[in-house]
């Protein structure tokens, strides 16, 4: 099986200027010409007042100045807030029904032996009551249901809580989203301020030759920038 083969890298050179002195030429090895100057933008950092800085950042930064006026950084997915909670409403009162009315019937203990005696030795007081019976009776229901309105208060509350993380959450994110791009926009104008670019060529290997790159590019060659430029 036969592997497949990468693109061949171009050879470009950027004359530059910094800070008004002489004329700097540099040399690089890219895909096309937006690497080329990425690449360029990159060895130019070291000119820059912040150096040390993220990835991210650094992404952002290279991204923004080969491609002016293009979005360098995506904005970024807000927290959805819960969906809101019906307000609360008492249940109606249940009218009790005369045609069917349940008596309850009281059911005597039998008369107790005042001769019986324990298995202690004791007697058994005729007007003792028997606690199992009554401690059943009276025993509260083990499965009690809450509440609505506590239910309801409750829910309200978790609802309030989770919003308010939501919202802690997506302002931290839109913080650093134009913290990030504010910065990058500095260090960009500030790179354009020290650094101009003279000449910007891409060489011609089959007709050894340099050929030369408009710059800065235009809309139409910055959407087309990122297949490698034929030569000729």
């Amino acid at each position: 099986m036969s592997r497949k083969r990468e693109p061949d890298l171009i050879q470009f050179r950027i004359e530059y200027v910094l800070d008004d002195d002489l004329p700097v030429e540099k040399f690089f090895m890219a895909l096309n010409e937006k690497d080329a100057i990425k690449t360029f933008a990159h060895s130019c950092q070291k000119f820059l007042s912040q150096q040390r800085v993220s990835e991210e950042a650094t992404d952002c930064f290279l991204n923004a100045f080969a491609n002016p006026g293009q979005p360098f950084l995506d904005e970024p997915a807000m927290i959805p807030v819960p969906e809101e909670i019906a307000e609360y409403e008492p249940p109606e009162e249940e009218e009790p029904n005369e045609t069917q009315e349940i008596q309850e019937e009281t059911v005597e203990p039998p008369p107790a032996d005042p001769f019986m005696q324990q298995e202690d030795g004791e007697e058994t007081s005729p007007f003792a009551q028997s606690t199992e019976s009554d401690n059943f009776l009276g025993a509260p229901s083990r499965e009690q249901k809450e509440d609505p309105a506590i239910e309801h208060a409750r829910k309200k509350a978790e609802r309030d809580m989770k919003i308010q993380e939501a919202n802690q959450e997506n302002e931290r994110r839109r913080t650093e989203y134009e913290q990030l791009s504010s910065w990058v926009l500095q260090q960009v104008d500030e790179l354009n301020e020290r650094v101009s670019i003279i000449h910007f060529e891409q060489h011609n290997r089959w007709a050894d030759k340099w050929d030369p790159i408009s710059y800065p590019f235009t809309k139409e060659e910055t959407a087309t920038s990122d297949t490698p430029r034929e030569e000729s």
